[in-house]
């Protein structure tokens, strides 16, 4: 503001200098300078950067168990996931990165308030090495890779995709991925009835059907039960593991989700053309 003062004062010298003639040019050229000054001001203030395409830099925090012949698998564990550049402290980017921390942390942020990424890690490997201490005959890695990933972004919505594979013992490893679509605007998940008109249901249920069996090769006239998935009276095709893309909305069916583990996961994706009618964009 003191700035803006002293700007001022030498406009209001200079038409002093320059007579009456100069007066209404100068004094123009005041009120767009003061408009323009405040209007900045403004914006730098409540850190109303352009949200349009958010920037981040990756990340990779992790560990690998000492002593071990890196030239056959070792137990280790990784995380990968962005954290997006917020220069100017806008709280809906600290929303974001603290939405992604969240979800890196699973279920220990629920029961340790003060759980990080470095708690789970040391206690990932101190894990494995009580295994083997209780069992010195165990001799199988574990690993555990977690990524967090900027799938797309318009001006609205952003999403966001977690992936995780690990194994950690058992008949085999496991694996997940879960889709999140961000709100710019606040920074927080929305939900389909958010993302779509209301009364959506039945018809994204009948489209998401269709898809479903185009994707899995199903040409019978079986229901998807009969096919051994489990649906009940073929409802509930639609998941709440959805993403946006460039193309379309994703939905994603992990492995036990809506079939045993044998038959593996499902992505289907049904392109804007068919339901942009239902659509709340």
């Amino acid at each position: 503001m003191g700035r803006q003062k002293n700007f001022n004062a030498k406009i209001v010298t200079l038409v002093k200098r320059n007579g009456v003639n100069m007066k209404f040019a100068i004094w123009s050229l005041l009120i767009i300078c003061n408009i323009f000054f405040f209007t900045s001001c403004s914006d730098n203030k409540n850190g109303n950067e352009n949200l349009d395409v958010l920037t981040f830099e990756q990340v990779q925090i992790g560990k690998t168990i000492e002593d071990c012949d890196t030239s056959k698998d070792c137990t280790s564990i990784y995380f990968y996931y962005p954290v997006f550049n917020n220069d100017l402290n806008n709280p809906v980017i600290d929303t974001i990165n603290n939405f992604i921390m969240s979800r890196l942390l699973f279920d220990d942020a629920e029961l340790d308030g003060t759980a990080n990424l470095d708690t789970i890690i040391n206690n990932f490997i101190e894990d494995y090495k009580m295994q083997v201490s209780d069992y010195p005959e165990y001799n199988i890695p574990w690993y555990s890779k977690t990524e967090a990933s900027a799938e797309f972004q318009n001006k609205d919505y952003l999403t966001l995709k977690i992936s995780n594979e690990s194994y950690t013992g058992g008949a085999h490893p496991n694996s997940f991925i879960n889709y999140f679509v961000i709100s710019k605007t606040t920074g927080k998940d929305i939900s389909l009835k958010e993302l779509f008109k209301p009364g959506f249901t039945k018809e994204l249920n009948n489209i998401a059907a269709k898809e479903f069996r185009k994707v899995r090769g199903i040409t019978s006239n079986n229901s998807l039960s009969e096919e051994g998935f489990w649906f009940e009276n073929n409802q509930n095709i639609f998941n709440n593991n959805f993403g946006l893309t460039e193309k379309g909305i994703v939905f994603y069916y992990n492995p036990y989700d809506v079939a045993p583990y044998s038959m593996g996961p499902t992505l289907v994706e049904i392109p804007y053309s068919i339901i942009n009618e239902l659509l709340n964009l």
